[in-house]
């Protein structure tokens, strides 16, 4: 018994078993953490862009606030912000009458170039 044991004492290297066990686990640790991390990550882009679209917003607000010309009785109201590519910065931002319909989130749009956000309703309320 004592002749196993000094064998096992003197060998060096793992064997083709133990490292196919732990190949496996990290196997079984990747795939439990690359839907996670996938689903934090769309997660942060939808918070970026829900953030974009409130400054937008306001910024469309401080428009028509510092417009006296501005009719609110003409229809709906949209703001419309450009986006830096290069840093996500919003660049620009501009009164629109005439749009149809609100940006929405969707992850394979990201990043985005442009949102668009609806200020007045047609019944001259503020769109929440």
């Amino acid at each position: 018994m004592t002749m196993f044991f000094a064998k096992k004492l003197n060998k060096k290297g793992f064997t083709l078993a133990e490292l196919l066990i732990v190949i496996a686990i990290i196997a079984v640790l990747v795939a439990i953490a690359i839907p996670i991390f996938n689903s934090s990550l769309n997660r942060a882009k939808e918070a970026v862009f829900n953030a974009d679209k409130r400054a937008i917003k306001a910024g469309g607000v401080a428009l028509i606030l510092a417009d006296p010309k501005v009719d609110l009785t003409a229809g709906e109201w949209y703001a419309k912000g450009t986006i830096d590519s290069t840093n996500g910065d919003i660049t620009a931002i501009a009164l629109d009458s005439t749009a149809s319909s609100e940006t929405t989130f969707d992850v394979s749009d990201y990043p985005y170039s442009s949102i668009t956000v609806k200020i007045v309703d047609t019944d001259l309320t503020l769109s929440s």
